[in-house]
């Protein structure tokens, strides 16, 4: 509050129209509430009243309950919440006060905006202290009571209170009625009863019936009396039907459901009223959904883990000892389960018999003729390999025959077997049988479906059993043709269906007949109670549970213990104790375990020595359930072994059915001497404790007098590979020294070879040598070749032709070294793999190279002299590994296994340094591709720098350079993106292939032509429309470039690399049909245009060096990984540990057999060769390419220009043909030959001369 000028204060009378606003919205909102109340109370009252005395219809009832709404909806807003929100503004207060006090003459409003400052105060504090006076004189007889009047009140809260004790009235009074009507109001769609003297209700209420199982719905009549009752029931599929009921006494109904086969709900209607709606619950009969087991092994066999038996075997096996833990899942409120264990009794006697004539099976009758189409299809047949279907639009098929037709006796039975999708089953299945003139149709409809009209015409009509797999349907001869007469011959059939997804197979005749069988009697000697598995996860079903009916299967377990053959199947009960159908017994067998098995490979027969050494020995040891322990057994004879000496590491603590294991047998140790000898075996033990021996083998040493074949020698030594190795590095030295010398004095000194993909020769500023400066310099180096370079030339192929015998002839030593080592009964398995992969590294070092064709290409001096550095490393760490090999040799007496893990190593180690080798040589594509990217990223900023300030003429030749570039780009993404294709198998690009440039066409939007097919030649044209061109003026050439111009037909189906662009340069295309006549795109410059493609190459580029460096990064983990183990096996290795050298050894074997390092070796030699034939050029590279890289045929040629047609290897034909061709078309296509050669364009000037011909134009 603010205080008035000179302290004085009228707040008291502010204080007053506050008390008054505060009245008067209570009254206001207070009656406002009674009033709804009365209203509301009054309406359902009302409508409630006439319901009772005169029922309501849906509708009727529906309005009500509208309005009813309506009208509360109404008073709460507009007499209870907006009388308590809206704003009550002081002013009008005040202003209602002045009212009611006579000469008031707006004293009271204006001393209020003197208090809130809205009025000035000029006139003093005596005027004010006036006005206050005469303000609070002329209220001092005013009551609140004046505007805020509670007559309004008391009337609206006596109305509220009549309405109310109105109803409680009629609700005491009508105590059992009124509820009722008041419900039917305020629920009128709900299914209740309207208010009647009548009163029934069901005896049966709400009943839970077996699925198959009647049920009987009882109704009483409690009051007042009816002629009859109906019993409203309600199915799954929503709908009502009425059913009357019978009387069964005084004042009672009853309806009977004779099969219970799903949820019903139920109401009871007579007399005008109905009683609630009651609910009668199909229970499902437990349903054994899947049936799993897996065994439990005895303890003494140390495997924890249990055996799985797959889901529906009929037979299991198991050892004695062990248990069988058996689980199903099962459907249909079961509570209870149990496993019966039965024994099996048998007994003969007869059975009845179904003697089958099977007219056809896997292929109809030789001779048939068929009518519509059938399918053959092999998805599980009944029998044979496969079955029969009909075609997508399930038309029907048949067949006739004349040679094979079927002879049906009148007590035989026609069979078919049929087999329906889950779901999808046919209504009906019609066979037509044909015999001589007479048809007999007989169909067979699926269970639940109703007979149709269309059954009149049938001679036969049967039921086709709901049931999952194959189902035989029959029908008896006598059901359609009569039991009298001679026997029907069949002629054919024809196969019908109206829906669905059926096959059928195997069709023909049965009949009765009897036999003596074997009849096995099933008895229960034991149960055992399964319990129900919940899972841990709440509201969760376990994951093998299937869902019936919405509802999940529950699990349940049981563990039965084999110690005998026996039988067991499972059943289940529900809560009403009904079982679940018997299953089919499953065959327990109890098997016994059975010693292991040891078999010798390696020496594999007797041995004579010719002195005392170790023999190796390779053998395999298999068990049942696992072998334990492996030793050797020494004795004096074949019959009598007394001594057992362990194998180191051959005992096992983990449980494995075969296990592979090189020991060995030292005659040495044993102390045998010439003319001695003994008798050894292995023997191998289970966990069980059971003992299984392999064959006895002798083992001798033989006496002076004895040799030849029949003595077993060790291979012979590997000194001699170490001499010729050495005479190969002498050789390597004077190559490699010619080399220098050769090619310093070759090339002149202002001349460059740059070897990058092609050859290339360069000029000193780095410009590509011409046509006529190549063979100028051929010329030069031929004449200086004549002389004493022609010398060197023949001394430097001398060497390399010998170094390529000593290498041929050190594979051939390597060859036979291996040779021996795998017919020696002496030598370790490795030995023979070792020397053999060494033979292959001196075949590829020496390669079959003609060396006599070295003059034919530039490149050779230059790839030789690369490649000499590489080709020592690889002798050295061949003779290094020849070393290795020897030295593991010479250990095997001292240590066998210790020479057998180095010799491991050594693979591994090999293996390990060509694989380095491999991911060195793809490191290096992998950088030599980000370089190459990086340099066409500069050229392209550089490019489109001058693209936004170039004149016409620079950007006419830059449109030129753009179009080569692109194809140089379009070349290397793609390199790129295959060379990451092939080292990831899950690789995806992110780069999206554009189109090459193409210079776009003056004219703008106007259809383009192909350039390529002209019928006159352009310097005609030219001619013709030479006044033409003149006329246009040099500023309309100049501003072309910025002219802008619908380009869209042109451009729009240029956004990706289709097949058409690989490999050709076009500057125009032709728009497809629909483009043609398409809308006019946005408008471009030509400038603008390019600088959009460039742009959009750049964003290329940007993500393939992306992707490439990305990729190169995996690559460099990959060989830091490697080089790790490889460097812990040579640690280990100096360090004499090792267990852990063969661990890395492992771990990298691992990694080298991973399919990622084998696709990259396989990539990496490839492209190695491919490098080495760029390199060497001419027939000589494509030799080596041929002989190691897989890629025979391959074309290299050095890049230069070339003059005309009678450069290129033509022939005379292809010369004239390539002559008479116009300017236009001539030249584009020399330019073209010169790259893809003569006969890749022969086809295109066959095209030519074809369309000439069929032109009408002369």
């Amino acid at each position: 509050m603010n205080a008035l000028p000179g302290g004085v204060d009228g707040e008291d009378l502010e204080q007053l129209v506050w008390q008054t606003r505060d009245r008067l919205r209570k009254h206001t909102v207070l009656t406002g509430g009674a009033v709804m109340l009365a209203g509301v109370v009054g309406f359902l009252t009302v409508a409630s009243a006439v319901d009772l005395v005169l029922p309501l219809s849906v509708g009727l009832r529906v309005g009500a309950a509208v309005l009813f709404w309506v009208i509360v909806a109404a008073a709460v807003a507009g007499a209870v919440a907006w009388p308590a929100l809206r704003p009550l503004r002081v002013d009008g207060v005040a202003y209602r006060m002045e009212r009611t006090v006579p000469n008031m003459h707006n004293r009271l409003i204006t001393l209020l905006d003197v208090r809130r400052g809205r009025l000035s105060t000029e006139a003093g504090d005596e005027f004010v202290a006036r006005l206050i006076e005469q303000t609070r004189g002329r209220l001092s007889d005013y009551a609140v009571a004046d505007v805020a009047r509670p007559r309004p009140v008391k009337a609206a809260l006596s109305a509220a209170g009549v309405s109310v004790a109105v109803l409680l009235v009629m609700l005491i009074a009508f105590n059992d009625r009124m509820p009722t009507a008041m419900a039917r109001v305020l629920r009128p769609t709900a299914a209740i009863a309207p208010v009647s003297w009548i009163k029934l209700h069901s005896v049966t209420g709400d009943r839970q019936v077996l699925q198959g199982e009647p049920v009987t719905i009882e109704a009483v009549v409690d009051r007042g009396s009816v002629d009859g009752l109906t019993c409203s029931l309600q199915g799954a599929s929503g709908r009502w039907h009425d059913y009357p009921m019978a009387a069964a006494g005084e004042g009672r109904f009853v309806h009977t459901i004779e099969a219970v086969s799903e949820d019903y709900a139920y109401l009871l209607r007579g007399g005008g009223t109905w009683t609630a709606t009651y609910a009668v619950k199909m229970l499902v009969r437990p349903v054994v959904e899947r049936v799993g087991a897996e065994i439990r092994l005895p303890a003494y066999m140390e495997i924890t883990e249990a055996q799985p038996v797959f889901d529906g075997a009929t037979q299991i096996s198991a050892p004695v000892g062990s248990s069988l833990l058996i689980s199903a899942a099962v459907a249909g409120d079961a509570t209870g389960g149990v496993i019966e264990l039965l024994d099996a009794s048998s007994s003969e006697g007869t059975d009845s018999v179904d003697n089958e004539v099977v007219w056809f099976d896997d292929d109809l009758p030789a001779d048939a003729v068929t009518t519509g189409k059938l399918r053959w299809v092999n998805d599980r047949p009944f029998s044979g390999s496969r079955g029969f279907t009909f075609d997508w639009q399930r038309e029907p098929f048949g067949f006739s025959t004349k040679l094979s037709k079927l002879a049906v006796e009148r007590d035989a039975t026609v069979f078919v077997y049929v087999r329906a999708a889950s779901g999808a089953r046919p209504a009906t299945l019609t066979v037509t049988l044909a015999a001589g003139e007479a048809q007999y149709v007989l169909k067979w409809r699926s269970e639940g479906v109703s007979a149709s009209d269309g059954d009149a015409g049938a001679a036969f009509t049967g039921i086709w059993r709901a049931g999952a797999g194959w189902v035989r349907l029959a029908a008896p001869v006598s059901g359609f043709a009569g039991g009298e007469g001679e026997a029907l011959l069949l002629t054919g059939a024809t196969f019908s269906v109206d829906g669905g997804d059926v096959m059928l197979d195997r069709m023909g005749v049965f009949r009765k007949g009897t036999a003596v069988v074997r009849k096995s009697t099933l008895t229960t000697t034991r149960t055992i109670e399964m319990s129900r598995v919940e899972d841990s996860r709440s509201g969760e079903g376990r994951p093998g549970d299937e869902e019936r009916g919405g509802e999940r299967a529950s699990h349940w377990e049981g563990r039965v213990d084999v110690d005998q053959d026996c039988f067991y199947r499972l059943t289940f009960k529900n809560s009403e104790g009904h079982a679940s159908a018997s299953m089919e017994p499953v065959v327990v067998l109890a098997t016994t375990d059975q010693p292991p098995t040891v078999l010798i490979e390696k020496p594999g027969k007797d041995l004579l020595l010719d002195e005392p050494t170790v023999v190796p020995v390779m053998a395999r040891a298999f068990d049942d359930y696992g072998v334990k322990l492996v030793a050797v057994e020494f004795g004096s004879s074949a019959e009598q072994f007394d001594e057992e000496v362990p194998i180191a590491e051959g005992t096992f603590d983990e449980p494995r059915l075969s296990r592979a294991l090189l020991t060995a047998v030292d005659a040495k140790e044993r102390g045998l001497e010439a003319g001695q000898g003994l008798y050894w075996r292995l023997v191998a033990r289970d966990f069980k404790g059971q003992s299984g021996f392999s064959r006895a083998f002798r083992l001798a040493i033989a006496t002076p007098d004895q040799g030849g074949d029949a003595v077993a020698r060790r291979p012979g030594a590997l000194g001699g590979l170490l001499e010729q190795i050495a005479g190969l590095f002498e050789v390597q030295g004077a190559i490699t020294e010619g080399l220098d010398e050769m090619i310093g004095s070759l090339l002149p000194a202002d001349r460059a070879l740059e070897i990058k993909g092609t050859v290339k020769l360069l000029n000193p500023d780095g410009t590509p040598m011409s046509a006529e400066q190549i063979q100028q310099l051929f010329a030069e180096m031929d004449a200086q070749m004549a002389g004493e370079q022609g010398q060197r030339m023949a001394a430097l192929q001398e060497q390399l032709v010998r170094q390529q015998q000593m290498f041929a002839q050190l594979q051939g030593e390597l060859r036979g070294a291996a040779d021996q080592a795998g017919a020696s009964m002496l030598s370790m398995p490795q030995e023979e793999l070792v020397l053999r992969q060494m033979a292959e590294q001196a075949e590829w070092m020496g390669g079959d190279r003609p060396w006599d064709q070295l003059g034919e290409n530039p490149g050779w001096l230059a790839s030789l002299e690369e490649q000499m550095p590489q080709m020592g490393q690889m002798l050295e760490e061949l003779e290094q590994q020849v070393q290795q090999l020897e030295q593991a040799r010479e250990g095997m007496g001292r240590d066998f296994l210790a020479a057998h893990e180095e010799m491991m190593a050594m693979m591994a180690e090999m293996r390990g340094q060509g694989a380095l080798n491999v991911m060195e040589d793809m490191a290096m594509s992998v950088n030599q591709q980000l370089r190459d990217i990086a340099a066409l990223q500069s050229q392209l900023k550089e490019m489109s720098e001058q693209t936004q300030i170039g004149t016409a003429e620079e950007l006419e030749k830059l449109s030129g350079e753009q179009a080569a570039f692109d194809e140089r780009t379009a070349d290397e993404i793609a390199e790129s993106m295959e060379l990451m294709r092939q080292m990831y198998d899950d690789w995806q690009s992110g780069t999206e292939m554009f189109a090459p440039w193409v210079p776009p066409r003056r004219g703008g939007n106007q259809t383009p032509v192909e350039q390529d097919t002209p019928e006159e030649d352009p310097q005609e044209q030219k001619d013709e429309d030479g006044d033409e061109k003149e006329a246009t003026g040099a500023e309309d050439e100049l501003n072309w470039w910025d002219q802008r111009a619908d380009f869209s037909q042109q451009y729009q189906w240029l956004s990706s690399q289709e097949d058409r662009y690989q490999g050709r340069q076009r500057n125009v295309d032709r728009p497809r049909d629909d483009e043609r006549d398409g809308d006019r795109g946005q408008e471009y410059s030509p400038r603008e245009l390019m600088s959009m493609h460039q742009q959009a190459m750049g964003d290329q580029l940007t993500q393939n060096s992306d992707e490439l460096g990305s990729a190169g990064q995996q690559m460099s983990q990959m060989q830091q990984q490697l080089q790790s183990m490889m460097q812990s096996m040579r640690q280990a290795g100096d360090a004499g540990q090792m267990q852990q050298r063969m661990s890395a050894a492992m771990q990298m074997q691992q990694m080298l057999n991973s399919p990622q390092m084998m696709r990259m070796t396989s990539m990496a030699e490839r492209a190695r060769a491919m490098q080495m034939m760029q390199r060497m050029g001419g027939s000589m590279g494509q030799a080596y390419l041929s002989r190691f890289g897989g890629l025979s045929g391959s074309a290299y040629a050095i890049e230069m220009p070339v003059g005309g047609p009678v450069d290129l290897k033509m022939s005379a034909a292809q010369r004239a043909a390539v002559y008479r061709l116009p300017p236009s078309r001539r030249e584009p296509l020399l330019q073209s030959m010169q790259e893809r050669g003569p006969e890749a364009y022969q086809e295109l000037i066959d095209a030519y001369y074809q369309q000439l011909t069929q032109s009408d134009e002369p």
